[in-house]
């Protein structure tokens, strides 16, 4: 059975882990992160145009499902594979906006990292990192 120390002691290995991580990283210049933003807004973009383009795919109507294939059970098995063909396409779209807000996101965190100090947002992490090993080695010290 699990303990809690147990637990912060997977913690405290896992904040170690990204410290290390952030330490072999640099500050990115302010080009640098402009840049990054633009290609995080290109493919949120994207993933828009997508969704759109799924979106106004229409099912078929009875009219033309008749004008494709005569009345009967032909047709209502058309439309039926139609309509959940566009049902899918629809969850399809609402998948891809969200993956375009993710997107979005990382284009908005770029650019507030862009008209921030040049590695002021490092400084920041770091220190922030620091602190969760600090908080977990405490912890783990006192759960001995």
């Amino acid at each position: 059975m699990r303990t809690l120390t147990d637990t912060d002691t997977d913690m405290l290995r896992a904040a170690r882990r990204r410290l290390a991580e952030h330490l072999e990283l640099r500050p990115a210049t302010t080009a640098e992160a402009l840049e990054i933003a633009a290609q995080e807004q290109h493919q949120h973009d994207a993933l828009i145009e997508a969704a759109v383009a799924l979106e106004s795919q229409r099912p078929i109507t009875a009219g033309e499902c008749v004008a494709i294939v005569d009345r009967g059970p032909a047709c209502m098995e058309l439309r039926r594979t139609e309509s959940l063909a566009h049902a899918y396409r629809h969850r399809r779209a609402g998948d891809l906006r969200q993956a375009a807000t993710v997107y979005r996101l990382r284009a908005d965190a770029w650019r507030r990292v862009a008209s921030m100090a040049e590695g002021e947002a490092y400084r920041r992490t770091e220190a922030a990192l620091r602190a969760r090993v600090e908080f977990y080695s405490a912890r783990v010290v006192a759960g001995k």
